[in-house]
């Protein structure tokens, strides 16, 4: 038996997902990750995954591989950061709106 792959920091992670390396993840890119990653944690193989999952075989394998490099909890909170930027964004904080993004970033890179 194989040991468990390292796991990399959320913040390299989430910057890495996306189709281009430079450009920011997309939310759905991160509950695609998320939601591979619950299934693997509970034990299902990537195999059983790739079968399942209703995008390309490419795709799929490069989901498979984030869903792996990462832990579920720092999936959640990109999410959380992201949904809490989402009410910033329309007027939910007495923040600046640039304020608000950068602190969201910063929290999902931290």
């Amino acid at each position: 038996m194989s040991s468990s792959p390292q796991r990399r920091p959320t913040g390299t992670h989430v910057r890495e997902l996306g189709d281009v390396a430079s450009a920011p993840p997309r939310e759905h890119e991160i509950r695609d990750v998320l939601a591979i990653a619950v299934r693997l944690e509970a034990g299902e193989s990537p195999a059983q995954l790739k079968s399942s999952l209703k995008m390309s075989p490419w795709l799929a394998d490069r989901r498979i591989k984030e869903a792996r490099a990462t832990d579920v909890e720092s999936l959640q909170r990109a999410l959380e950061e992201l949904a809490e930027l989402e009410l910033a964004s329309r007027g939910n904080t007495e923040l600046a709106e640039d304020t608000a993004a950068l602190q969201a970033i910063e929290a999902i890179s931290a």
